[in-house]
């Protein structure tokens, strides 16, 4: 894809070699005790949207807990959480992309005074400007609301440094 002078942080060039470093583009979104009690309907997924805080931003806008990419890429994400729900509730939390789910993992809930934690992890190859990345949540086993107590979602383009030989 072509690279915008936007796009670009800086060039240099060594031993004949040019190299273009890009903007670190990132998000990282975090909620330290929180209490976010969404409702579930048994294998239907919920777009979570925990008013999670906005630590650091760099190319991507977020609004509603949803991340609109600006530059294309392959990007990578990762989503912690720590939740508590009814014992032996299966929950998936999985990551989407304009509305339509890539990837969950499940964990299973071991009574409403325990934590449990999880984490989502997932490559995401060649997203283009206005590509909407989001975090939903459902129960396979019954209707019970999961209550997230952490949670904590980084975005990053992967691709940082690329060098070509000039002449």
């Amino acid at each position: 894809f072509p690279v915008t002078i936007a796009d670009r942080a800086m060039r240099f060039y060594s031993g004949g070699i040019a190299y273009e470093a890009f903007k670190m583009v990132h998000c990282f979104l975090y909620g330290e005790a929180i209490t976010y009690t969404p409702a579930i309907t048994q294998n239907v997924y919920t777009k979570l949207n925990p008013s999670l805080t906005l630590a650091e931003t760099s190319a991507v806008t977020v609004a509603a807990d949803t991340m609109t990419i600006q530059y294309p890429g392959d990007y990578s994400i990762s989503v912690n959480f720590t939740m508590k729900g009814e014992m032996g509730d299966d929950f998936n939390v999985a990551i989407y992309k304009n509305g339509g789910k890539l990837f969950s993992n499940g964990v299973t809930t071991t009574g409403t005074a325990n934590r449990t934690s999880g984490n989502v992890q997932l490559y995401l190859a060649d997203l283009v400007a206005g590509d909407d990345i989001s975090i939903h949540c459902t129960n396979t086993w019954d209707n019970d609301d999961p209550t997230f107590t952490n949670m904590s979602v980084f975005l990053k383009r992967d691709r940082i440094v690329t060098g070509k030989q000039i002449g």
